[in-house]
């Protein structure tokens, strides 16, 4: 954000992001500015604040104490607030008229839905009523090319200016594309915690999507980040959703990080692959505990660590062993009581997408048939895993997981009338013990709803990657969307069949 007296002084304000977000567009915006005393209706009236800045100064009353001043400074605030947005202002400047006050946390006076809320000291409050009429220029962006996240610990106080600048090439470079199916918002929370941290402040602001920009991470190795992105949607009946992903992170100096997709197409569900170090664990999926069998728990976009914990109501599972149906148990329908002892057994799954009528046009259905080896697992269970019945002999099955990086844009879509490149790529859990070669892979699409199926060609390139060309008709000769029916295997035979129903969009 940068607000500014027109062709001088550069203001500090304070505000919250999240909710002042909404107003920055980009755009630099001229606003007259007035002089409303303490905010009252008819102050606000007298001063004319329609479609204007207003300059607003809280009193408090000198017989009260901490923290009753605190506290009451922030309710005349916020009633002021409320008051100038009823009139229509445009903007609130609000400051605490006391003696080296400092701005009130915005987080405590954020904007409403129509007006942009803002909080100064009082010394740039006093500064600015000295001019009664000027003008004010605002300008920011909500969806920026560029972010630092940053925390910076100081043993012993806060210093009274800052140590050094910051420097970006001593941070965590992020290359970071937001995918999305359609438009919608996203809040972005990060969350720092050092190695003493019970809990930790947090960023968050919302921007709109599809979107790409770099993000810089730092500064302390040791700093646990806790990242969540969060979809926001509405529904055609006009309510609100949104969809929590997270992602735990260490970023170290002079870490060279892949780029992140978020929300790349199609998103399935599967068992996480944890990032390293561990920040903390996570429930085992596609895993043997004891010999309960426990299915993929989690939503995953093909990125080491982004992840939504799957509601049970998406989808459904049937597990069978040499044709005998064995019924999942009744404290979870994506748990199952094996037999002791080896067995080959065929796990089938229907996932429906969550947010379709809000976020998400892409994978409405994914059927997949998981078939696989399994015996009573050692004891032990995998690092930066939770294994929920606690039988202490747990591990990965060697269950074979694609994972899908179709080379599509932030809209999730590909280009119509041209061949087109991707890649698959089928591999059991990293932590699978004795995980076997993966053979093969065929690759078909269908761009007429799964009515005909065309054969793709998949040239394997090492470790279950397969490089993928297929040739897209003109749009006009498709409904606009590419489905994708893959089929892959091990030297162990171990096998997985994944039916996708509109795993991306043609343009």
């Amino acid at each position: 954000m940068d607000l500014r007296v027109r062709g001088g002084q550069r203001l500090r304000p304070d505000y919250d992001l999240l909710a002042a977000s909404k107003h920055l567009d980009g755009r630099k915006r001229d606003l007259p500015m007035v002089f409303a005393g303490a905010g009252t209706p008819q102050e606000l009236a007298a001063a004319g604040v329609r479609d204007r800045a207003a300059l607003i100064r809280v009193q408090v009353p000198d017989d009260l104490v901490w923290p009753w001043r605190h506290a009451y400074a922030q309710n005349a605030a916020r009633t002021a607030r409320d008051n100038a947005s009823a009139a229509g202002a445009k903007l609130a400047l609000i400051y605490v008229d006391v003696a080296g006050a400092p701005a009130l946390l915005g987080n405590f006076v954020s904007s409403t839905d129509a007006m942009l809320t803002l909080t100064l000291s009082r010394d740039e409050g006093e500064a600015l009523r000295t001019r009664t009429r000027t003008t004010l220029t605002l300008g920011g962006n909500s969806n920026p090319s560029y972010v630092y996240h940053l925390r910076r610990d100081h043993p012993g106080g806060v210093p009274a200016r800052p140590e050094r600048p910051v420097d970006p090439k001593a941070m965590v470079k992020l290359e970071t594309k937001y995918h999305a199916d359609r438009p919608h918002m996203f809040d972005s929370i990060w969350a720092p915690l050092g190695p003493k941290d019970p809990w930790s402040s947090q960023s968050t602001w919302r921007f709109p999507g599809p979107t790409a920009r770099t993000e810089y991470v730092g500064e302390g190795d040791d700093l646990r980040w806790l990242r969540q992105i969060v979809q926001v949607g509405r529904t055609a009946q006009g309510t609100d959703e949104q969809f929590w992903w997270g992602s735990d992170d260490y970023f170290r100096k002079g870490q060279r990080r892949p780029a992140e997709n978020w929300f790349g197409a199609p998103l399935r569900i599967g068992a996480i692959e944890v990032t390293t170090p561990v920040v903390r664990e996570n429930t085992c999926g596609f895993c043997r505990d004891g010999d309960v069998l426990l299915a993929g728990q989690y939503w995953l976009d093909g990125a080491t660590g982004h992840n939504m914990v799957a509601a049970t109501g998406n989808s459904t599972w049937k597990l069978t062993r040499d044709g005998t149906v064995i019924p999942p148990l009744s404290s979870s329908p994506r748990r199952f009581q094996l037999p002791a002892g080896p067995g080959v057994y065929r796990l089938e799954t229907t996932d429906t997408a969550y947010g379709l009528d809000s976020v998400r046009t892409l994978a409405p259905r994914v059927d997949t048939v998981y078939t696989f080896r399994s015996d009573t697992p050692t004891p032990g269970r995998p690092a930066g895993y939770v294994c929920p019945i606690n039988t202490g002999s747990c591990s990965f099955q060697p269950v074979l997981q694609l994972d899908y990086d179709l080379n599509l844009d932030l809209s999730n879509q590909a280009g119509a009338g041209r061949l087109h490149h991707f890649t698959v790529t089928a591999a059991a859990h990293g932590l699978t013990p004795n995980r076997a070669r993966v053979q093969g892979m065929t690759v078909w699409t269908s761009t007429d709803g799964g009515t005909s199926w065309h054969h793709a060609l998949a040239v394997p390139t090492g470790n279950g990657r397969f490089e993928v060309v297929t040739n897209h008709p003109a749009r006009s000769r498709t409904d606009g969307f590419v489905w994708l029916r893959v089929h892959a295997w091990d030297a162990d035979g171990n096998r997985t069949e994944q039916t996708i129903q509109r795993a991306y969009a043609l343009r």
